[in-house]
């Protein structure tokens, strides 16, 4: 698969095995494909569209017209294109995007959560990736990370790495030969545990980021990554600050993880009003950044990341394995801020399903409606997680423009969902009143 081709995966519900197919346009004598069937996708918030019998015009990646069935005779005329019409049983959303993941620990998924996250950053996190000065080793382990994420239907994805320059880039070959959409991320750390100086991690920034560039691949964007503000020294966050200005890339970090890793930084820096504050110092927070957790963020905090159109990656999965805490996302949207996305968090949370995610921050919203003393709260909706898991993830990678829903002129990212799938037992039973006749799903909140 050459990665100028757009992605459609069939497959079931709730992660079983998925076939990826092409959805290239013809070139020859301007013919477009036309995908005809149910579309279900987000075009705001707390809307979720589902269009029975409609048709997506797609020629050379680009969507060119979204239309009732009932306008195909109709279009023939204006259009000359090839119509796959989709069963009854499937339908097309837009592809997942997943916007925090460490496909680096992947092999130990699922391990270690009844340890703290100290300890398990010693015993499994620092040894595993320690591994990955070996590119062999390297390969194998993204191979099946990469993999596993598109077979649960995630087209698009933000990739922390390690420190390691050569094998971070092996990642970037592998989603290139996957066609996957992806940003990555080479981490960086110069603080006293690390062999790493603040000069040689700045550089094989640098060199990552000319090297990813020279790959001219359309799908990838190469991101600065400081791995923690504690595991930076405060000079190493200004050198990426000025290098991701200089170059204009995102910029992938984590905010407000744990109660104890926001109070150990803070000891560390007291000059430092909170952790948010050591990021805003250097440079590193503007509309490209996007952070990972940010359970524990002050309202100071909060409020700068919405002056400066941070995005947030909710990891409600990771947050409930490594005993984190509950995420309050309505609190965020209340505040301001606005661009959410969902992410694994992969070795953090136990699956790289973003399908899973949504199940969690649904359950997080209700866990935290819980701890409101009776008093009123909104929890998240369905079509608030879905939005979140296709155009929030789209926005806070700054891919709006391009993915997250089937809006005319952006490219055809998408997902056929078959509810019938052959894969051994259902995944969940239908019954003769499930039907695909809903026009709208709107929640208006109080």
């Amino acid at each position: 698969m050459h990665w100028a081709d757009r992605r459609v995966c069939v497959c079931a519900p709730a992660d079983c095995s998925i076939h990826l197919h092409s959805s290239r346009a013809s070139k020859s004598g301007g013919v477009m494909d036309v995908y005809r069937g149910t579309v279900v996708h987000c075009l705001r918030p707390q809307e979720m569209e589902l269009l029975p019998d409609h048709l997506i015009g797609v020629e050379n990646g680009q969507i060119k017209f979204v239309e009732p069935g009932e306008r195909l005779e109709e279009l023939k005329e204006q259009h000359s294109f090839t119509v796959h019409t989709l069963p009854n049983s499937q339908f097309l959303m837009p592809g997942l995007v997943d916007a925090h993941n460490h496909p680096s620990q992947y092999s130990y998924t699922g391990t270690g959560y009844d340890l703290s996250i100290q300890q398990r950053l010693e015993m499994f996190k620092i040894p595993t990736e320690a591994k990955f000065a070996d590119i062999e080793t390297a390969r194998t382990i993204y191979q099946k990370a990469v993999r596993r994420s598109l077979l649960n239907g995630t087209t698009t994805a933000s990739y922390l790495a390690t420190v390691h320059l050569d094998s971070t880039m092996e990642l970037c070959r592998i989603c290139a030969d996957a066609g996957q959409r992806v940003h990555v991320g080479k981490v960086n750390m110069d603080h006293e545990q690390t062999k790493n100086s603040t000069q040689h991690s700045v550089e094989e920034t640098r060199k990552f980021i000319k090297s990813v560039r020279e790959m001219k691949n359309p799908l990838m964007e190469p991101a600065v990554a400081p791995r923690f503000a504690s595991t930076c020294s405060q000079p190493l966050l200004k050198a990426l600050g000025d290098l991701a200005s200089e170059l204009a890339v995102p910029i992938h970090s984590h905010l407000g993880q744990q109660r104890e890793e926001v109070t150990r930084l803070l000891q560390d820096n007291p000059s430092s009003r909170n952790p948010a504050h050591l990021f805003e110092m250097a440079g590193m927070l503007n509309s490209r950044t996007y952070m990972a957790h940010c359970v524990y963020t002050t309202e100071q905090e909060v409020e700068l990341l919405r002056e400066r159109q941070v995005g947030v990656v909710h990891c409600p999965n990771s947050n409930f394995s490594l005993r984190s805490g509950c995420l309050d996302v309505r609190g965020l949207l209340h505040c301001g801020v606005t661009k959410i996305a969902l992410g694994t968090d992969v070795s953090g949370g136990y699956t790289s399903s973003i399908l899973d995610a949504m199940r969690c921050a649904l359950h997080t919203s209700k866990a935290v409606c819980f701890k409101n003393d009776g008093q009123h709260y909104d929890p998240l909706t369905l079509p608030e997680v879905l939005y979140m898991a296709t155009m929030g993830g789209a926005s806070v990678l700054g891919l709006d423009a391009k993915i997250g829903n089937f809006q005319v002129g952006k490219e055809f990212d998408a997902l056929i969902i078959d509810t019938a799938a052959p894969c051994g037992n259902p995944v969940f039973d239908l019954f003769e009143n499930d039907t695909n006749k809903v026009c709208s799903y709107t929640l208006p909140l109080n």
